[in-house]
């Protein structure tokens, strides 16, 4: 994020503000994009969708993400069950 942030200045004080937006809106979307609830709510999306093993990464990194939500792990479960791994559904 630091470097976007440097990228940024850079591009504006040289009068390049569309590159200095673009430094900082693409690492902002990159770094937001691993968040556990937008991991989560993808993972929910991908369910929906019964795209299981999408479902299951994204899922997965959520849990792994903020490991202090017991639901994120109950989703996990599920959709490892959906793709027929019974013991790493429990």
């Amino acid at each position: 994020m630091q470097s976007a942030v440097r990228q940024s200045f850079k591009a504006e004080a040289e009068g390049r503000l569309s590159d200095s937006l673009r430094a900082v809106n693409g690492d902002l979307a990159a770094h937001l994009a691993r968040h556990p609830i937008v991991r989560y709510r993808s993972g929910k999306v991908l369910l929906k969708q019964r795209k299981w093993r999408e479902a299951a990464v994204a899922l997965s990194e959520a849990a792994l993400g903020d490991p202090q939500q017991p639901g994120l792990f109950s989703h996990c479960a599920f959709v490892l069950r959906m793709l027929g791994d019974v013991t790493g559904a429990r």
